[in-house]
């Protein structure tokens, strides 16, 4: 091996098993801040996303990309009250922009208001100002409070702990009343100190900002402000970053709780780049649901191929939230009538446990198909026809029936292939640090090729195997 090369590739190692051990476990390496973070182990069986909040000092955004990018929330401000005595209400003069592009980006859209009320009727009124700047504008996350100390004093600063507490209980009361979810936004040391954090934090969503790589906020939250240096494509200057938890499996608070209804989502077919809504159908105690109504539905990694969630969350009579998984497959598989087996690969949508270098020949002797009449054609990505050569992942297996139809496509998956050349390299190494390290993301039949030990999961133990077959050290098999 060339001795330049054998070191870019112990380098590329090093810095992956590096990277990679120092965030173990419930971490997560920000791809918006390059920066690594660690959840609180209450979050384990929680889904994350990626979130961002925005207001008018991001200028013009162009949503299409920061959907493509990864966020799927973003919280926008509408407007709120100065922070000097006068205390003047005002908006955002990018309000409707940025609901508008949003929503038409597929983005789930919540709004935050910035809150300076020095007493419960101050807060009422600034429930009615927010109320009536979003207007008819459909919304599917809550509206919070934000509300900390600005200026020098500023309004609230010599406000009880009590005081401002109520405060943000009348604006969250009157969001309620107006059928909206509420929250309250603020940083850790005025939700310890400022308010009563613990107490907020049992009726209504909180949402903290904290700088660091942990949130140590004790009490409950959903949502961690964890930069407000993000880079997210779409947007030119920085971004505020947020990781959203939503719990698998969440806990009813009332009768009438989506926690206890029965949510139906049909799986979805992968035919390019676009947001996948399936249509969602919630029944409870027998009785249909009517979304926008008694629910609305936001979605979570719809865009690529793999596991996808519906966020069904209560409206009106209805509380609390369901999150149902749905797959966005990128092939319908063989058709099971073919009887399609192997005694080497697993069969189905994918086919997998193909090895490096594995030509055309051999890939055929190992597949056995039961059902007279039944066919099947070997193509690229591209759907070019391949007689000869090396398998490499993305290659499909279609299948005819008897009178030549189409029947079903299997995808096949080359273990160490990523890069769909058939073999095992360097260039699927880098791949594989990217996709560890969250720096890149990789789907479908892809993400499969670099699960090495086809554990269902791609980790540092793929790297090790990968590192050592490139080195010459070992053979995938």
């Amino acid at each position: 091996m060339d001795k330049k090369a054998f070191t870019v590739i112990i380098s590329v190692l090093v810095i992956v098993a590096t990277a990679t051990m120092a965030f173990a476990g419930t971490s997560t390496i920000s791809k918006y801040t390059g920066k690594g973070y660690s959840h609180d182990k209450r979050f384990e069986d929680a889904v994350i996303v990626n979130a961002i909040d925005v207001s008018q000092y991001q200028g013009n955004i162009d949503w299409t990309k920061v959907k493509a990018d990864g966020i799927d929330f973003a919280i926008i401000r509408v407007g709120g009250r100065g922070y000097s005595e006068s205390g003047r209400l005002y908006f955002d003069d990018y309000y409707k922009k940025n609901i508008e592009g949003a929503k038409k980006a597929g983005i789930a859209i919540g709004i935050y208001y910035f809150s300076q009320a020095k007493t419960e009727k101050e807060a009422q009124e600034e429930v009615r100002h927010c109320l009536e700047l979003l207007g008819k504008y459909d919304i599917k996350l809550p509206i919070f409070m934000d509300y900390e100390k600005a200026g020098n004093p500023g309004r609230i600063a010599n406000l009880s702990k009590a005081q401002r507490t109520k405060n943000a209980k009348a604006f969250c009361e009157g969001i309620e009343s107006a059928g909206y979810n509420a929250g309250v936004y603020s940083n850790l040391l005025f939700l310890e100190n400022s308010i009563d954090g613990k107490n907020l934090s049992s009726l209504y969503t909180i949402w903290a900002a904290q700088y660091n790589d942990t949130c140590d906020f004790q009490s409950k939250y959903q949502i961690w402000q964890y930069s407000s240096d993000g880079k997210v494509s779409g947007i030119n200057s920085r971004v505020d970053c947020n990781f959203w938890y939503i719990q698998k499996n969440p806990e009813a608070s009332q009768e009438k709780s989506l926690a206890n209804c029965d949510v139906k989502v049909e799986d979805m077919l992968y035919t390019g780049t676009k947001n996948y809504q399936p249509e969602v159908k919630v029944t409870y105690n027998g009785k249909t649901l009517t979304e926008g109504k008694d629910y609305k539905v936001a979605y979570v990694n719809n865009r690529n191929m793999g596991t996808a969630y519906a966020y069904v969350t209560g409206w009106g009579e209805y509380a609390d939230y369901n999150l149902q998984p749905f797959k966005i497959a990128e092939s319908s598989g063989t058709d099971e009538s073919a009887g399609v087996e192997s005694d080497v690969y697993k069969t189905g949508e994918y086919i997998t446990g193909v090895v490096p270098g594995t030509d055309i020949k051999t890939f055929k002797g190992n597949i056995k198909i039961h059902t007279e009449g039944y066919t099947y054609k070997i193509t690229d990505s591209a759907g070019k026809e391949v007689k000869d050569g090396i398998i490499g992942t993305g290659y499909r297996m279609t299948l005819y029936n008897s009178s030549g139809k189409k029947t079903g496509e299997s995808i096949i998956v080359c273990r160490g292939d990523c890069d769909g050349d058939g073999k095992c390299g360097l260039s699927d190494l880098v791949k594989l640090r990217k996709h560890i390290m969250e720096l890149d993301r990789y789907y479908g039949a892809a993400q499969m090729g670099l699960d090495v030990n086809e554990d269902e999961k791609v980790s540092l133990a793929d790297l090790i195997l990968v590192r050592k077959h490139i080195m010459g050290l070992s053979i995938i098999k």
